[in-house]
């Protein structure tokens, strides 16, 4: 019976001494956070919670020290929404209050190792072509308004935190811009760019660059209206076999000149890429203008050029001026034009005295040649590096 009597009491003794521990623990208010610690890449959205042990949400007030990071949800709620700018060790503190009396229950911290991404730059699209409509375009290839390229980018930091400089290749100054995903450039004349975008964040990391390629150029060229050019200018360089021009002491020849080529009766004719236009005289006197050639299969270059004019005088004495030519890329298309030019100056044949820009040839026989004067150099595109072929199609 004593025996029996003495384990009751260890029984019961033991029973309280558990009864109290769980009362304990049941009591106590614990802050947790979840994660406990936190890897994050730099600018990544990223999620924290906590809780209060054995106190209800609804009884609760957080407080949050993010230690730098940007909060995009609400400050005293359990769980907040928080990106880190800063590549470097955060330590984010929570406190938790009671939601009535203030009393404070208890803190906590979480470590956040936030860690840069890898660097790029994205700049869309590769390769932009543009198209400028006739009715927009000059004879020279310059427009009459700019051109809009849009490009748009990307980086590994959000662009609000990147300074940018664009280089868009052709001669502007470069501009820096903070913000925006996208921007534009307005082209004035044809060509082949490359526009490049560098960037880096503000607080100093190079993120690198990246380029497109930015075509503009003329339309496309219509192959009727070539084969129904009513007259053809080219100023060039030109061989000539006529004596005063092959007399003179003054000249060199060959010699820079414009010559023009038109006629009431014009014969073509186009074999695939080759191509040949005969002006023929038509007020009795005999002299034909010959343009021939052979073209790419977009007609935007031609790849040769033969120019001529046979004239038959009363005498019965044949004057021929031809030249030829190579590599004459598309320069523009307008509503009445089509205009080509040399792709390298014409530097070893250029005319080296210039005060002889007005030539006029003695008595002209064809009727092709304005009364008077049947050459100008004055019309030949010159620049530093020299003289440039240049063929118009008159529609």
């Amino acid at each position: 019976m004593r025996y029996s009597l003495i384990l009751l009491a260890v029984i019961l003794a033991l029973t309280s001494c558990e009864s109290d521990q769980v009362a304990s623990k049941s009591t106590e208010k614990k802050l947790i956070v979840v994660p406990e610690y936190l890897d994050v890449q730099q600018y990544d959205l990223c999620t924290l919670k906590v809780r209060l042990t054995n106190v209800p949400y609804s009884d609760v007030r957080f407080e949050w020290d993010l230690d730098g990071g940007i909060d995009n949800g609400p400050w005293y709620g359990w769980r907040v929404h928080v990106k880190f700018t800063q590549n470097k060790i955060h330590n984010v503190k929570v406190k938790a209050y009671d939601i009535f009396t203030n009393e404070f229950f208890d803190s906590a911290s979480i470590r956040v190792d936030v860690r840069p991404p890898v660097a790029f730059v994205q700049l869309s699209p590769d390769t932009a072509i543009h198209e400028i409509q006739p009715a927009r375009m000059n004879i020279d290839g310059s427009f009459l308004s700019g051109e809009r390229v849009n490009f748009e980018f990307k980086f590994s930091a959000p662009s609000d935190y990147v300074d940018k400089t664009w280089d868009w290749g052709d001669g502007t100054d470069n501009v820096n811009i903070i913000g925006s995903p996208w921007e534009y450039h307005e082209y004035t004349s044809t060509g082949t760019f490359h526009a490049v975008l560098s960037a880096q964040e503000r607080g100093g990391r190079f993120l690198g660059k990246d380029s497109s390629i930015v075509i503009i150029r003329p339309p496309k060229v219509i192959l009727l209206d070539i084969r129904n050019a009513l007259s053809t200018y080219v100023f060039l360089v030109v061989d000539s076999t006529d004596p005063a021009v092959v007399n003179d002491p003054l000249f060199k020849n060959p010699f820079a000149l414009g010559f023009y080529h038109a006629n009431a009766n014009v014969t073509t004719d186009f074999q695939a890429n080759d191509f040949s236009l005969l002006y023929n005289e038509n007020s009795g006197k005999v002299c034909n203008d010959t343009i021939s050639g052979t073209s790419s299969d977009d007609f935007r270059i031609l790849k040769s050029l033969h120019a001529g004019v046979d004239e038959i005088r009363s005498a019965g004495q044949t004057i021929r001026y031809s030249y030829d030519l190579r590599d004459l890329e598309l320069l523009a298309v307008t509503s009445k034009s089509i205009v080509y030019r040399s792709k390298h100056p014409i530097q070893d044949q250029f005319l080296s005295n210039l005060s002889y820009n007005a030539l006029g040839l003695a008595n002209p026989s064809c009727g092709t040649f304005a009364s008077g004067t049947s050459f100008s150099v004055s019309q030949v595109p010159a620049t530093k590096s020299g003289v440039f072929a240049v063929v118009v199609f008159n529609k």
